[in-house]
């Protein structure tokens, strides 16, 4: 049963890519399904420190969630104004995922 699976999966993966191995491809999702996942936890974290529920976290927000998490930590100010590319006094979620190194 499982051979019938991956011959179907790579016989579907062929008709995809015309060339890529069933070995890469699953690679390649498995590489993807930790990134889905990641942006999840990201949502989640996000939406924690978006205290409105507006899609944006404010700067009062945000220092807080700084206190909080890091209370001896003094640079929550210049944290802000990196996360604040577009520097519009709050934070996007395509901010907050630069901030995070990702991309939207």
């Amino acid at each position: 049963s499982s051979g019938i699976n991956a011959e179907y999966g790579e016989r579907l993966y062929r008709g995809i890519t015309g060339h890529m191995d069933l070995e890469t491809f699953t690679k390649i999702q498995m590489e993807q399904a930790k990134l889905r996942s990641n942006t999840e936890t990201l949502k989640q974290v996000f939406s924690a420190f978006d205290r409105s529920s507006n899609g944006f976290i404010s700067k009062k927000d945000f220092m807080r969630a700084v206190q909080e998490v890091m209370p001896n930590y003094c640079g929550g100010e210049m944290l802000f104004d990196k996360a604040d590319w577009d520097a519009d006094g709050r934070i996007s979620w395509r901010d907050f995922i630069g901030l995070m190194g990702g991309s939207s």
